[in-house]
């Protein structure tokens, strides 16, 4: 006789992060954890704006109608900075429920560090010595030291791609850093995981993907020399401007304070470069979701 299949079970893993709302769809088969759909909206929720939690509700409204569409057994939605920083969250929340029939969970900066991570070693593997986990995202950026692909201490930066000002006095970013890995033990590390759309983006244009293809970002090594390019080519020109293979329109006026906010990481840990992949938040939460 042979042994019983296992039932293929789809979820749906919704990120409202603090610049976009990102959709997984996924499904465990044979043991893997596959992807099944992928949707992003930016929605920049950190502006805190009226017009940009519209953009997010919109955004949230649709890509649950997708995940349903496609067949979901579950639908897991975190938020993470924008959210946790909002006065208004909790009207927010209440009208996605009303709306979508979806919880959206705001977790803190430890929970939301250790879902990225958990999401990041389904594409990188086990991380030979102790590592820093870097995820710039839109309005925090989470650090952990990684041992044996566990995060054993977190700490979070509002410093964030759209938070952080393109004229920030670059020494003064390296000493936030610098500070935050000695609060996490991560002053000597083997090396750098980089997380999140300021990553991915620097990776893409570093490769001049078009159209993106995270196939070819996971594990990708991203030099410092590089991103310290990109800063000094874009940083003159107005976003507008800023037309480079890789680099989506609205993406362009965040970019270059994404890559400061890492290449000030690299800095403080004193890595030449950082190891990049497009697996996030939402693979850790959809990994969460079949457990």
């Amino acid at each position: 006789m042979t042994g019983a299949t296992e039932p293929v079970r789809r979820v749906a893993a919704l990120d409202v992060g603090s610049n976009s709302v990102l959709l997984l769809v996924a499904e465990r088969r044979d043991g893997e954890l596959l992807e099944v759909a992928e949707h992003a909206r930016t929605t920049r929720l950190a502006d805190h704006s009226a017009v940009a939690r519209e953009r997010t509700f919109s955004a949230i409204i649709d890509l649950v109608g997708e995940a349903r569409r496609l067949g979901v057994e579950t639908i897991g939605a975190v938020g993470t900075a924008a959210l946790r920083v909002d006065e208004n969250a909790q009207a927010f929340l209440a009208a996605v429920h009303a709306s979508a029939g979806v919880e959206l969970e705001v977790v803190d900066a430890e929970r939301e560090a250790q879902l990225a991570l958990a999401g990041a070693l389904t594409d990188v593997g086990p991380l030979e010595g102790p590592w820093l986990m870097c995820d710039v995202g839109g309005a925090s950026t989470e650090l952990a030291r990684v041992e044996a692909g566990r995060a054993v201490a977190t700490t979070s930066l509002y410093l964030g791609a759209v938070t952080v000002p393109e004229r920030t006095e670059r020494a003064g970013l390296v000493l936030q850093l610098r500070s935050a890995l000695a609060d996490i033990g991560a002053e000597g590390v083997a090396g750098v995981l980089a997380l999140g759309g300021s990553a991915t983006t620097l990776a893409a244009m570093t490769l001049e993907l078009q159209p993106y293809d995270p196939a070819r970002i996971s594990r990708y090594t991203l030099a410092r020399e590089a991103i310290e390019g990109w800063i000094t080519q874009l940083l003159p020109l107005p976003p507008a401007q800023r037309r480079v293979a890789g680099l989506a329109l609205d993406r362009a006026p965040i970019i270059v304070g994404g890559a400061m906010i890492l290449a000030a990481a690299l800095d403080a840990a004193r890595v030449p470069s950082a190891l990049v992949t497009d697996r996030c938040l939402r693979w850790g939460l959809a990994l969460e979701l079949l457990s």
